[in-house]
């Protein structure tokens, strides 16, 4: 259990750590993807809209686990999986939106880095 906290802190400080620029990834460099409509469709996760997400223990945990194995599948190259990050990003605005600014999940940043992160990311497109 300590090594797996251990490693889910770690995840999240790459997240967090990530530079984002203003180029676009068309998702043809993973196999995971998010389309449009909220649906995360992996090959490790099948589909899971962002509902099932939420519903996951804890919040938001395959969208984590997506981008980690498309981390790790791409060098850490994290403009290769931009769309999975955004798809993270997506559901852990819904988990706060639905819980309220104060509460957690092992799986997002808090909700102050995750606004600030959201405005980064509008700015960059």
């Amino acid at each position: 259990m300590r090594r797996a906290n251990l490693m889910m802190n770690h995840f999240l400080f790459l997240v967090d750590a990530l530079v984002f620029t203003a180029g676009q990834n068309n998702g043809t460099s993973s196999p995971s993807s998010f389309q449009p409509d909220g649906v995360l469709s992996s090959p490790n996760f099948g589909t899971m809209t962002l509902q099932d997400d939420l519903a996951t223990n804890p919040p938001c945990h395959p969208r984590a686990c997506a981008i980690q194995n498309c981390l790790t599948r791409n060098g850490f190259d994290e403009s290769k999986c931009r769309k999975l990050i955004d798809a993270l990003y997506e559901c852990c605005n819904a988990f706060y939106e639905r819980n309220g600014e104060s509460a957690t999940t092992v799986s997002c940043p808090k909700a102050n880095l995750l606004r600030l992160r959201l405005e980064q990311r509008k700015k960059a497109t």
